[in-house]
């Protein structure tokens, strides 16, 4: 659209795809703008149409109602003669910045097995993965953005070979195939070499660390606002980052585009840590919206503080946050809930009934007996409120608060978690809903708030909150479990394990069948089963599901007294970190950090972070073919292998046998008492199950908290009695 470059029908910038059920549409240049009345009147009759078509594949449902309504709101339909530019030009900038893909030029392409891109769309934007999908109310077909990446987060772009595009991103590599490649990379050359001509940033390339506070500290990935000052050395620069300012060398960084801070997501990025441990900026802020990217970012630059810090492994929550009166849940209601709409009258009527006001941010988080018509969090996309509001009766389904009308329990809980699953923001949503519903709870229903603690349990087991939500979700869940005497403390702390592990490992994918789900509605989380023993004996115990992932990340499985790791053990860990990548069912390469958190720290310091991420991308290339069960079960198979695996471990604080050295770990498993080196995990003691003849757990006193288990080891003719001091 730039002078004669841009032909409005697309001529050299047309797509090369054949998926296009509309017609083309043109390519902006990055911040172009157009004065043109023809080319202005070209694109706004195109954008009205296609608003109203049934078959424009770059549309979505929700992209047209938004557009329609925006349309009406100025007085427009499908057969208005519009004149005023002034109009025009509204619908054309908001087209442009709202939909994702009408702007797009497309290639043809695909990524590895599994991955489902159909097609590369490049935009003024960046560049985003689309495939064909067609809708299920109707026969239509229309382009589904599967992932997308701003011009700031690419690098560069190479051809290895023909037909193959390698994208070097901030934080991960992206291989793409496409008969178009070098028309790709010639497009988003081009526009990463306009974007940088007058940007104020760059992005760093290697991190610099550093002590000196006269030096700007930055990871790799970094983007640094450039400053100016006066009087650098050549070789040098000044520049802020999260609020911090510094000096660094030119040779840690590259120009790159302006960020877009309005639509980086608060997950994509890790933000990094300062020499205090702490984050150096909370991705919260950049919730706030505003209209120009750089200006965005230059006002996140100057408003950025230091926030405290979530423990990397989410062992537990710093003890700030327990402490601090910020992060209470009526705290979260003022801050994102929406304000109830009711007239004056209204609110004084309610209020002197009941002696409550509506709007109190403490009433917002308290329990209801009537259904809400909104989202309790205040979106921009009002469309979302009838999803919530569908949300909010399946809770108070389960919760026995409203009809079932022939639904099951199964039925209600796959609908709250195919929701969440659909919409991404409804995640922090229901975990408010369900919150607000087992607060203060009135209902008649006796086991209303027990129900109500039981879904969230499920639900922490299957989704994790936003960064924003969780120091909010984690201290509500940690004090309940620290008052003393208060209900509901142990499903609290159950609810605590989950979310802390599907912070750290994911969580779960598959539904809940109908058995499990009647266990854990009836508060069990084991399982009763038999066992025949030996001589005809039938004994039935009770078994739970674990995870041997946490176990094996610890390093548990490993003897870790060698001072060197052998090429065939350092392959196991990057082949086994390799499956636990494909497990995720992931579509792209993992990164150093993700890489890093898929083998024991132990072992991960044996090698340079490149050399294993080299050797887990080559390991990833064959078992791409691979499913992620089969991923799990060949993962399952190699863990197998360990003289540990299938074992619980215990923290042993003290014992009152020499040969035990305490403090120590306990692991116990079918060949008996394993005793092992705190540090180095060595097998100090064993004792076979047949010489256990009975134990015995107690508490040692009020004064205590430490429980101690007596074991009584031996035959019927010598016994011995050995005293372990227990952490749990």
């Amino acid at each position: 659209m730039r002078g004669s470059r841009h032909s409005y029908m697309g001529s050299r910038l047309r797509d090369t795809t054949p998926t296009a059920k509309c017609p083309a549409t043109s390519v902006f240049y990055p911040k172009e703008s157009f004065h043109s009345p023809v080319i202005l009147d070209l694109i706004f009759r195109q954008i009205v149409s296609d608003t109203f078509s049934e078959t424009c594949v770059r549309l979505n449902k929700e992209e047209q109602m938004k557009m329609k309504s925006l349309l009406a709101e100025n007085k427009i339909v499908s057969s208005t003669l519009v004149k005023d530019e002034a109009v025009k030009r509204k619908i054309v900038m908001a087209a442009r910045e709202a939909w994702d893909v009408y702007f797009c030029r497309l290639f043809p392409a695909s990524g590895s097995v599994g991955t489902g891109v159909q097609i590369l769309g490049v935009s003024h934007k960046g560049i985003c993965l689309l495939k064909l999908v067609r809708a299920s109310s109707t026969a239509a077909e229309n382009l589904r953005v599967l992932r997308s990446y701003s011009y700031s987060d690419i690098l560069f772009a190479t051809i290895p070979s023909k037909n193959m595009l390698d994208f070097n991103l901030t934080n991960e590599k992206l291989i793409l195939f496409s008969s178009k490649a070098p028309q790709v990379k010639s497009m988003i050359d081009y526009f990463i070499t306009e974007l940088k001509k007058d940007s104020n940033y760059v992005i760093a390339v290697k991190s610099h660390i550093t002590n000196n506070i006269s030096y700007l500290r930055f990871h790799k990935g970094d983007i640094i606002r450039l400053q100016p000052m006066d009087g650098l050395k050549e070789g040098w620069k000044f520049g802020a980052f999260h609020g911090r300012s510094g000096l660094f060398p030119v040779e840690y960084v590259q120009p790159v585009a302006a960020p877009d801070f309005i639509h980086l997501s608060t997950d994509k990025k890790e933000e990094p840590m300062d020499k205090k441990g702490k984050v150096a900026a909370s991705a919260s802020a950049t919730v706030a919206a505003a209209v120009g990217s750089t200006a965005a970012a230059e006002e996140l630059d100057r408003k950025s503080e230091a926030s405290p810090p979530v423990n990397e492994l989410m062992e537990s929550i710093p003890e700030y946050v327990l402490q601090d009166n910020q992060y209470t849940m009526i705290e979260f209601a003022k801050k994102y809930f929406r304000q109830p709409h009711k007239l004056k009258s209204e609110i004084t009527k309610e209020k002197s009934k009941k002696g409550r006001d509506p709007k109190d941010p403490a009433e917002m988080v308290k329990y209801t007996k009537t259904p809400i018509q909104e989202s309790l969090i205040e979106f921009c996309d009002e469309n979302l409120n009838k999803v919530a509001a569908e949300i909010f009766i399946a809770v108070m389904k389960f919760m026995g608060d409203h009809p079932l009308k022939g639904q099951t329990e199964q039925d209600i809980v796959y609908s709250i978690l195919k929701l969440c699953g659909e919409h991404e923001v409804m995640k922090d949503e229901t975990y408010c809903q369900i919150i607000k519903q087992i607060t203060d709870n009135t209902s008649t229903k006796t086991d209303s708030v027990q129900r109500g603690w039981r879904l969230l349990y499920i639900l922490t087991a299957y989704y994790k909150c936003s960064e924003v939500f969780k120091p909010y979700l984690f201290k509500l869940l940690e004090s309940v479990c620290r008052i003393p005497g208060a209900s509901f403390q142990g499903i609290a702390k159950a609810c605590d394990h989950n979310l802390k592990k599907t912070f750290q490992f994911g969580g779960r994918t598959q539904f809940p069948d109908g058995m499990e789900l009647k266990a854990m509605v009836a508060g069990r989380s084991s399982k009763r089963q038999m066992f025949l023993l030996p001589g005809n004996m039938e004994r039935h115990l009770k078994i739970k599901t674990c995870t041997i992932v946490p176990d094996y990340l610890k390093g548990l499985f490993h003897v870790l007294n060698q001072d060197t790791m052998s090429e065939s053990q350092l392959q196991q860990a990057s082949k086994l970190a390799a499956l636990q990548q494909r497990a995720k069912d992931s579509l792209y390469l993992p990164t150093i950090r993700e890489v890093q958190d898929c083998i024991p720290p132990q072992i991960y310091q044996f090698q340079r972070p490149q050399s294993w991420l080299n050797m887990v991308t080559q390991n990833i290339q064959h078992v791409q073919a691979l499913s992620s069960h089969q991923a799990r079960a060949q993962l399952l198979g190699l863990v197998s292998a360990f003289p540990m695996f299938g074992s619980s471990f215990f923290y042993i604080q003290s014992s009152s046998n020499s040969a035990i050295v305490a403090p120590c770990i306990l692991a116990v498993n079918q060949n008996g008492l394993n005793f092992l080196n705190k540090e180095t995990h060595e097998l100090m003691v064993n004792f076979p199950l047949k010489e256990v003849q009975s134990t015995l757990t107690q508490q040692s006193g009020p004064s205590n908290s430490y429980p101690y288990a007596e074991i009584k080891l031996g035959d019927l003719m010598s016994q011995r009695i050995t005293q372990l001091q227990l952490d749990q």
